[in-house]
């Protein structure tokens, strides 16, 4: 934002109108809660995704119908399956043009 203080004159004399810079500072705003809001979704699915499997299988554990290794199983078995699942979603948002391949 500092820097956006510095150039304010400089727009103004461009011709930038006080709407016009109301309205590119409020769509600037608008982009960053919407970035801010993403990433709050992005780190708790990232988490999530890691405890689904545990949480799934850990009451079959402490009654006993399990044995430890099986709640890694299920957590390996899930991985791939998300992976595979990821893989696809990517693929589709390739073919549509909205992220170009070979991007992470």
């Amino acid at each position: 934002m500092l820097t956006f203080r510095r150039r304010i004159p400089a727009l103004i004399s461009y011709g930038v109108t006080s709407q016009r810079l109301q309205a590119a500072v409020s769509n600037y705003l608008e982009l960053l809660v919407a970035s801010r809001n993403l990433d709050f979704f992005t780190s708790f699915y990232r988490y999530f995704i890691q405890l689904l499997p545990a949480a799934v299988v850990a009451p079959l554990f402490f009654e006993g119908k399990i044995e430890f290794g099986v709640v890694n199983q299920s957590q390996s078995a899930f991985g791939h399956i998300l992976s595979d699942l990821s893989l696809v979603v990517y693929q589709v948002w390739v073919r549509c043009g909205c992220v170009e391949e070979g991007s992470p």
